[in-house]
């Protein structure tokens, strides 16, 4: 595999500056970069050992009804993808700086429709930082990631969350609307745990987004109370944890002479 001095340049840096939180040292690390693909004997191995470890899987196909906005992953309808994926997942997981350039693109984007460099994603990210295992980058990848997505262009190209790759945008504007994407989602009347509780929201409706209210910490995950408008007119705030916006962070992989690759991260 050849690189690009972009690319070079953002390793040496790394090499220099950066550890592994998993014990290796970056130098070490490096060693990986240029790995050989793996046997279909042991991608199929993969595959069922990755599956098999799920405990809460997305449906393959997604479930069609106006107003409302199913979750989907067709990831594990491929093969390579998904182990690519799944192995990308426990890079970010275990905050591996080389796991994560190695899974990327050279002119990976990090702004719509914008050349894109591998220079700019590790600056952007700050991935050259002296402690990069404190980056908010890690929970940030691994939450698109694991709210599922689609494949497009043939099976070529598969863009998660699933939101982002299934959004009707000819009924609803990306940038005004939103869907709720978990079950027994409260509604409250202000932007607080203390306030009263108007309606349970379950079964994802895609609803109008209004205002971003004061962020909160609630069990690990720190969000926004976002107030939010139904289809009937009714107004109350939910916790930012469980609204996914079509217009928010995005990840597109792509298929390169046999190998997936991360060639978008945007909205971050």
């Amino acid at each position: 595999m050849k690189y690009a001095p972009a690319f070079l340049l953002a390793l040496s840096f790394l090499l220099m500056h950066c550890g592994d939180p998993s014990g290796e040292t970056a130098m070490d690390s490096a060693q990986t970069v240029d790995k050989p693909r793996l046997s279909a004997d042991s991608l199929r191995k993969l595959y069922a050992k990755y599956r098999a470890m799920q405990a809460d899987t997305l449906p393959l196909q997604q479930q069609l009804e106006k107003g409302k906005l199913y979750p989907v992953d067709e990831a594990p309808r491929d093969t390579a993808f998904f182990v690519f994926r799944q192995q990308l997942i426990d890079a970010l997981t275990h905050r591996r700086v080389f796991g994560l350039l190695d899974a990327t693109a050279e002119d990976v984007r990090i702004e719509p429709e914008q050349p894109g460099q591998l220079a700019a994603f590790v600056e952007h990210f700050h991935l050259d930082t002296q402690a990069p295992d404190t980056l908010a980058v890690w929970p940030l990848l691994r939450r698109v990631l694991q709210e599922g997505g689609t494949f497009s262009d043939n099976g070529r190209r598969f863009t998660a969350p699933y939101y982002a790759a299934t959004w009707p945008a000819e009924l609803y504007d990306p940038k005004e609307y939103a869907v709720i994407t978990g079950t027994g989602v409260r509604l409250r009347q202000s932007p607080s745990l203390n306030g009263q509780i108007l309606k349970t929201l379950s079964f994802h409706p895609i609803v109008r987004v209004h205002n971003y209210g004061p962020e909160e910490e609630i069990g690990g995950q720190r969000h926004p109370w976002v107030q939010i408008e139904l289809d009937n007119g009714a107004k109350g705030y939910v916790f930012g944890q469980f609204l996914g916006s079509p217009a928010g962070p995005r990840l597109v992989f792509e298929q390169r002479d046999g190998q997936w690759l991360m060639v978008e991260a945007v909205g971050f």
